[in-house]
Parts: structure tokens; C-alpha cells; sequence
């Protein structure tokens, strides 16, 4: 019995094309098999082809504005009153100590001059409570042989505000001067407070 040819022309087509179906299922199989065969590099990880990620660039650093000056207390660390480009600022002026010992005015004035920003303080307290509180104000001391303050106590001040004058004799009792060569040391520190307050 003979096939008829259009039969016969679909078979042979049927053929080709699962030879054909057949070849690309091998390439595809022999394609994997050759990628998973490379030799791998850098510790039997495969290499990336991927291009690494560049770090992130450094933060730009803006140069800080300088701050804003506060209107505080000043300190005229001089001899003498306020002059008046200052006079429209509260001011905490030092006068001239009256010293009878071994310890030079000008060594006891440094060591007050570092601790005229809790003096400041002080009268800046007085200020909230009272604008216009000014006066003077003499704290009379006494310091030790080992350069401790051994007293401080006021001498006729003319401030009026008690809590202001305790809290800067307070300031003198903590304050630590070198140690005397001659035995105790005795002074009277004036200073004068000045308000902004017309």
C-alpha cells in the first residue's frame, strides 16, 4: 500500500522539524553545561561582570558663621570707670585692690580677672529682677598661706541688692591665689556696676 505524497510531503516535514527542535534543546544543554564549566576566579567565587559602585562622595563642610554676640555684662578689667562708648551696656568694672602682704596687686587682680564672668553672673541675676541696679561694690578678703580665700566679706557697698553682694563674696571665698611668702595676705577689691537702664 503506497502514501499518498501530500502525506508523505507532511511526514517529512513533521521530521525536519523535531530534528531541528532537536538540535536547539542540544545547543541550549551544551551552551549551560560550557557557563557552569568556566574556571572560576578570586577564591572559587565567579567574577562579576558588574562595575563596582563608587562610594558616596564626602559631605561638603560648610565653614560655621561666626556666632551672634549676645548683649551681656562687660568686664572693664581696668583701673577707673566705664568710658562712654561702653556706657550703654552693663558693665562690671574692677578698680584698683588696696593689698597689704607679700602678693603683688597685679597677681591678686589676674586671679579675680578670671573669675569675673561668675561675678558677671552675679550681678546679671541682680539685673533680671532689677534693670536699673547699679553700684558699688568693695569686698574686703583674706588669703591664706596656702593661697586659699580664709574670708571675704562685704565693705561698704553701695549696690543695694544683698543676694547679688553674697553671691560675689561667695566668688571670692572659691577664688585659689598663689601661695603668699610672708604669711596671710589682706585686700579690698572695689568693683562697679553700671546698668544700661537710662
Amino acid at each position: 500500500m503506497s502514501v499518498p505524497p501530500r502525506e508523505q510531503g507532511s511526514t517529512i516535514l513533521f521530521v525536519v522539524v523535531g530534528f531541528v527542535a532537536l538540535l536547539l534543546v542540544a545547543f541550549v544543554v551544551a551552551g549551560a553545561a560550557l557557563f557552569l564549566r568556566r574556571p572560576a576566579t578570586g577564591g572559587g567565587a565567579r567574577a562579576s561582570t558588574a562595575l563596582p559602585i563608587p562610594p558616596p562622595p564626602p559631605p561638603t563642610l560648610l565653614p560655621t558663621p561666626p556666632p551672634t554676640p549676645v548683649p551681656t555684662v562687660e568686664a572693664v578689667l581696668d583701673a577707673g570707670t566705664p568710658d562712654a562708648r561702653t556706657a550703654a551696656r552693663p558693665q562690671a568694672a574692677a578698680g584698683v585692690a588696696t593689698v597689704s602682704g607679700s602678693l603683688p596687686p597685679d597677681v591678686i587682680r589676674k586671679v579675680v580677672q578670671r573669675s569675673m564672668g561668675r561675678i558677671r553672673f552675679c550681678y546679671e541675676q541682680g539685673l533680671a529682677a532689677n534693670p536699673s541696679l547699679a553700684g558699688k561694690v568693695k569686698i574686703h578678703f583674706v588669703i591664706a598661706s596656702d593661697g586659699t580665700v580664709a574670708t571675704a566679706t562685704d565693705s561698704d557697698s553701695t549696690l543695694g541688692d544683698p543676694a547679688v553682694t553674697a553671691c560675689i563674696t561667695r566668688t571670692f571665698l572659691s577664688m585659689v591665689f598663689p601661695a603668699p611668702s610672708g604669711g596671710i595676705v589682706t585686700a579690698v577689691y572695689p568693683l562697679t556696676f553700671v546698668s544700661a537702664a537710662p
